[in-house]
Formats: structure tokens, C-alpha cells, sequence
């Protein structure tokens, strides 16, 4: 062990720096390497409602051709991860188009909500994210990066981490509304959004009816309103019936949440591109399907309405803490069936 930790390299963050597009073309080589970002500043994190201390490490990556091409792309496409985190605490509109795509790891062409999600995830990111990187070689590059993720534990590195959440639900222990909001907002999308075999008409989590008009889903819920398998909801007499609009519906339905959204909010809605049969509006909707069951409970309109006002995990609808730890791993496997772009 002691010699693979000889061979590998990692940034220095006493030196790491935010970087523009322009600053990443000037002054990051093209060449092989490794980097890393991270949030420095503690209010930063507290707004972003990241544990402490500072600094905190965000992210580990390496390039074996091109630090600067890869660098390139984080600073011009912000971590979906990173976007959900502050979407939960209300500083960014929620990127539920992003959740429509197989993550084939290509781009997607934004609409004109994701653009608005995009760009305050930007903003925040490029104040507050701090870069820098080490050049070598692609062996020791890869090996450094491994080695990072075991033991730095960067908040949205999943791939080789020890940490079985998602980045979504780490750090967070002193925000626990906000990491229940998006697991809540998840699990729902999921029964709607998810990959399910739509030819059957029950599995573990749903059971549906289909006429030639209406769209019924019959779900488990538990007392915090999270979905639960069919079999345990079964056994506890827990069982709701939902009804699935139609596209004109749910069209409909966003508009008049967006009452009290900001005026970029509104615009972007109405904005040309925009199509009423649109998979976003349908992953907005499912989001926030399961409001009526919550302990609290309003309609699925207010609670879009409060996100698309952009309100922190108090305002919002939601419950106001995860369930217990075995109830949690249930829900993040049906997490996994929702689709999603991100690094």
C-alpha cells in the first residue's frame, strides 16, 4: 500500500481557484491529469446545506488526454447532483428535464426551464467552486483519483466511493428537510417517470388501471408520504389511487402553479419551445404527485408552485425528515429507475 500511495499525486487546495470558460482556455494546460474542485468558503456550504467544515472536497476527476477540455465541460455544465442539492434548498429551479434522458453521458439539448436551472447553477457554481489539478500521466492519474475517492470522500463522486448514498443524501446531517425533500420529490417521479415495464399493469410499487380515458395508479404510502412497495401498503391498509392527467392537463396545471414563480420562471414557461406534450412537464408532475398524501397535505399545484417559486425545504412541500435507515435504501432503489444526465 505503502508504494501505490508513492506513485499518486493530488491538487493542492491552498492554491485552487474559481475558473471562467475564458480562464479555463488561458490557463489550464492541455494536458493529462488530475483535479479537483472544492467549497471553500463555510457560509457557502451552510447555504448550500453541505455539512462542514471548510474546505469541503465536491469533486475528483481526471482526464487522460486533456485537463482543460474536461475542465471546459464542468465549468459550462453544472453536476446534476450538485443542481438537485440546491434546488432542494431553493436557490435553483428543480432540473426535472434533466431526468427524462438515459444518461448516455452525451449532452442534451436544454429547454428553456432547464436553461433557467442551468445558468443559477452556474452562477453559484463559478462563485463559489474552487479548481485546481496536478499534471501526470494517465496511470497515475487514475490511480491518484481512486485513491481520492477512498479516502477523501468527495461529496459527488459515485462511481468507486465507499459511501453507498447518493451524493444527494450525503452530508447532510445538519439538513435533513432538504435531503428528505429530494428523496421524496424522487421516489414520486420514479412511479412516474421511472423504467418500469409499462406493458404490466402490476409490479412491486404500482398497480395500474387503463381505460380509454383516464390513467389510475394505485400506490403505497407511509405515514411520512414517501411510496412504499405494494406489499407492505397492503398489510397496513396504506393503499391511495391516483389519477394521471393528460398532457392539456398538466399544462394547464404548471401555469397556474407558476402564480407567484419569478418573472424568469414565468417567461421561460412561455416561452415558444416549450411543448404542452413535453416529458419535463410530465417529470414535474410526477415529482410532486404524492403532495395530497403527506402528513401535511396540499395539491399537487401548490407544491409545484412552491417550487417553481424556488422555496427552501420549509416552505415547500415535503416531509421534514427521512425515514429510517432500511425504509431509505428501498427507497433509493427505486430511485435508481429514473433516468438522468450528469458526470
Amino acid at each position: 500500500m505503502a508504494a501505490f500511495r508513492a506513485k499518486t499525486v493530488f491538487p493542492d487546495v491552498t492554491v485552487a481557484r474559481p475558473l471562467t470558460e475564458v480562464e479555463v482556455r488561458t490557463d489550464v494546460p492541455a494536458s493529462p491529469g488530475i483535479y479537483a474542485a472544492w467549497i471553500t468558503d463555510q457560509h457557502a456550504l451552510t447555504q448550500a446545506g453541505i455539512d462542514g467544515p471548510a474546505p469541503r472536497l465536491i469533486y475528483v476527476g481526471i482526464s487522460r488526454t486533456s485537463v482543460r477540455s474536461r475542465l471546459r465541460r464542468h465549468v459550462l455544465d453544472p453536476f446534476l447532483p450538485m443542481e438537485e442539492i440546491l434546488a432542494t434548498r431553493g436557490l435553483t429551479l428543480p432540473p426535472w428535464g434533466l431526468r427524462c434522458y438515459p444518461d448516455t453521458g452525451r449532452m442534451v439539448r436544454y429547454s428553456p426551464l432547464l436553461e433557467v436551472s442551468a445558468n443559477q447553477a452556474l452562477a453559484w457554481l463559478l462563485k463559489h467552486l474552487r479548481w485546481a489539478w496536478v499534471l501526470c500521466d494517465g496511470p497515475q492519474a487514475r490511480a491518484s483519483e481512486l485513491e481520492a475517492i477512498h479516502t477523501r470522500s468527495p461529496l459527488l463522486n459515485a462511481s468507486h466511493s465507499r459511501d453507498p448514498m447518493p451524493p444527494q443524501l450525503r452530508y447532510g446531517s445538519g439538513y435533513k428537510p432538504a435531503r428528505a425533500r429530494w428523496l421524496w420529490q424522487m421516489s414520486w417521479a420514479a412511479l412516474r417517470i421511472g423504467e418500469f415495464s409499462y406493458e404490466d399493469e402490476k409490479d412491486e410499487w404500482r398497480i395500474k388501471h387503463e381505460t380509454k380515458r383516464t390513467v389510475m395508479y394505485e400506490v403505497g404510502v407511509d405515514d411520512l408520504g414517501y411510496p412504499m412497495p405494494l406489499a407492505d401498503a397492503q398489510s397496513r391498509d396504506s393503499l391511495r389511487g391516483l389519477e394521471i392527467p393528460d398532457a392539456d392537463s398538466i399544462w394547464e396545471l404548471m401555469l397556474a402553479a407558476a402564480a407567484n414563480a419569478p418573472a424568469i420562471v414565468c417567461d421561460a414557461l412561455n416561452h415558444d419551445d416549450i411543448d404542452p406534450d413535453d416529458d419535463e412537464l410530465d417529470a414535474w408532475w410526477g415529482a410532486h404527485m404524492g403532495a395530497p398524501f403527506l402528513p401535511d397535505p396540499v395539491s399537487v399545484e401548490t407544491a409545484m408552485g412552491k417550487s417553481m417559486a424556488l422555496s427552501n425545504e420549509r416552505e415547500a412541500a415535503g416531509p421534514r425528515h427521512l425515514p429510517d435507515l432500511e425504509r431509505v435504501d428501498e427507497l433509493i432503489r427505486l430511485v435508481r429507475r429514473v433516468p438522468g444526465v450528469g458526470h
